[in-house]
């Protein structure tokens, strides 16, 4: 399991794992972006790659909106800009699962409506 307090105090999200109720020791910081209001981890997979989404004020805009997001190795990703431009999708908002693998599943904007997405790494 894993969850996400924020801290505006702080500016910062801390992350926790947990097995079976118990955590596995103290929170860990994840780097988020300038404008990031609010925000949820929402899964783990046995590698320690994280999913889950950053709502984010961009600039000159009183709202917010949600991005999908992956931490590896210590960095964030904002999944959207993994994505060709004329993908057809305008927006991924929620990553909600990552395997193993690496392939995440989450909802976004395709077109005008909300879809299912399914990322696929590219093999190196």
């Amino acid at each position: 399991m894993v969850s996400m307090l924020f801290d505006a105090a702080q500016e910062g999200v801390q992350a926790m794992t947990a097995t079976d109720g118990h955590y596995l020791g103290a929170a860990q910081p994840l780097p988020v972006p300038r404008g990031t209001v609010s925000g949820r981890a929402h899964a783990i997979n046995n590698l320690g790659e994280i999913v889950g989404w950053l709502d984010i004020v961009p600039k000159n805009y009183a709202g917010f909106y949600p991005y999908a997001y992956l931490w590896k190795d210590g960095a964030m990703v904002n999944l959207e800009k993994q994505i060709d431009d004329d993908s057809g999708w305008d927006r991924l908002w929620y990553a909600y699962v990552i395997n193993d693998g690496g392939v995440i599943a989450g909802v976004g904007r395709c077109d005008v409506d909300s879809r299912g997405f399914l990322l696929i790494p590219n093999s190196p």
